[in-house]
């Protein structure tokens, strides 16, 4: 039987002294490998679950637990939970601009020496290529189209090996068809390596893709089918 890698019990996070109530108490659990989109209209509070999924950002109380690690226990260095257990993809793929795809890729590689290893070079080469990039490795963003750009940011969320995907309007800035690439490869990955995927989404077709679909209205889950 498959496990929960993610478990959230009565979340809640307010903003402006309490009057915006960005997550009312939403219970949620993922199961490890599970593909979910999650989608709601703007300011329904589904990036803002997406950041406490990946630790960027922290409740005002209940309790998340990923693969075992309680997000809401300040004990827990949350810094090496993202760097060894999240791949994050962004909208804007927060690439940095000069420098090259396989540098942006390592970014999250850099250590306190600030260098990667022969191997490193070697993973995210393979990464790269992986993703259709295997002839830009050394080409820098800014030279690239928005897909290209895109697939930089999967190779780099990818490059930790991570057990879960956190995307984030990942094909919001794209037209129709490279929207429909980006997507086949996610779940492509995703079934490869048995990642658990989550996707936050305003698209109906990119949602569909997914094995559930989370509805959240208001800060709290509407549907879950």
């Amino acid at each position: 039987m498959t496990k929960n890698i993610m478990e959230i019990t009565d979340l809640k996070k307010f903003y402006d002294n309490g009057a915006t109530k960005a997550l009312n108490g939403i219970n949620l659990s993922i199961k490890e490998g599970e593909f979910v989109s999650i989608i709601g209209s703007s300011g329904s509070g589904k990036s803002t679950l997406l950041n406490m999924m990946g630790a960027l950002d922290v409740p005002d109380s209940g309790k998340i637990v990923v693969d075992g690690i309680n997000l809401t226990d300040t004990k827990d260095d949350l810094s090496k939970f993202r760097a060894e257990k999240i791949g994050f993809i962004f909208q804007l793929h927060n690439l940095i601009p000069n420098l090259s795809a396989i540098e942006n890729v390592e970014i999250p590689l850099l250590g306190t020496s600030n260098t990667v290893s022969k191997e490193d070079d070697e993973r995210a080469i393979s990464i790269l290529e992986k993703v259709g990039l295997g002839d830009r490795i050394n080409q820098n963003p800014a030279k690239m189209s928005g897909g290209q750009r895109q697939r930089v940011a999967i190779a780099r969320a990818l490059i930790n090996n991570p057990k879960i995907i956190l995307a984030d309007e990942p094909t919001g800035a794209l037209d129709t068809k490279t929207s429909a690439v980006i997507m086949d490869l996610l779940k492509e990955l995703h079934k490869q390596n048995n990642t658990t995927l989550i996707v936050v989404t305003h698209d109906p077709t990119v949602a569909q893709l997914a094995d559930r679909i989370i509805t959240v209205q208001d800060g709290q889950i509407l549907e879950d089918n």
